[in-house]
């Protein structure tokens, strides 16, 4: 595998969304990713399904690992 010399394709977005979050703590994780990403949700499949009932708003999401 090639070496890149250039920094991480990401680090511009999450330096972005880091600084977001610190002018916005109020809002948890999943709050404030949607709101800086300027999208009105952000659904996650926790049975791999492809229906609407196994979709969830991360709006209310506290634990990822639950």
């Amino acid at each position: 595998m090639k070496k890149s010399s250039s920094k991480n394709k990401n680090s511009k977005l999450l330096q972005s969304f880091s600084y977001y979050c610190s002018k916005h703590p109020e809002e948890r994780f999943w709050q404030a990713l949607r709101n800086w990403a300027k999208i009105p949700f952000l659904m996650i499949n926790r049975d791999g399904k492809f229906d609407y009932n196994s979709l969830e708003d991360t709006f209310y999401f506290i634990n990822k690992n639950k």
